[in-house]
């Protein structure tokens, strides 16, 4: 999960300087990179679109690790037979 984040995070900081690189300072797109401004706002909403998909498969997959944990707490071991318990209940034979 943090390898394809952090590979996310990248896409996205190359496309932010890409994007940069064809505004001009007064704030005008550069001659000829129309095309390329809106492909680099489409990338960068799809983007974050993908980076909440990622929060919340995250999120549901805490949530699921958390349920198993509970589910499995129960202790296996061995369990007494009903007979058993009342012969251990009983008190010993009264021979003196």
């Amino acid at each position: 999960m943090e390898q394809v984040e952090n590979f996310v995070q990248e896409i996205e900081d190359k496309v932010k300087s890409d994007l940069q690189s064809s505004i001009l300072a007064n704030g005008k797109i550069k001659a000829g990179r129309r095309t390329s401004y809106k492909f680099d706002e489409d990338v960068i909403s799809e983007l974050c679109q993908l980076k909440t998909k990622l929060v919340s498969t995250r999120s549901k997959l805490s949530d699921l690790g958390r349920r198993a944990s509970n589910l499995f707490q129960v202790d296996f071991g061995a369990f007494k037979r009903k007979s058993r318990s009342k012969k251990q209940q009983q008190t010993p034979c009264g021979k003196t």
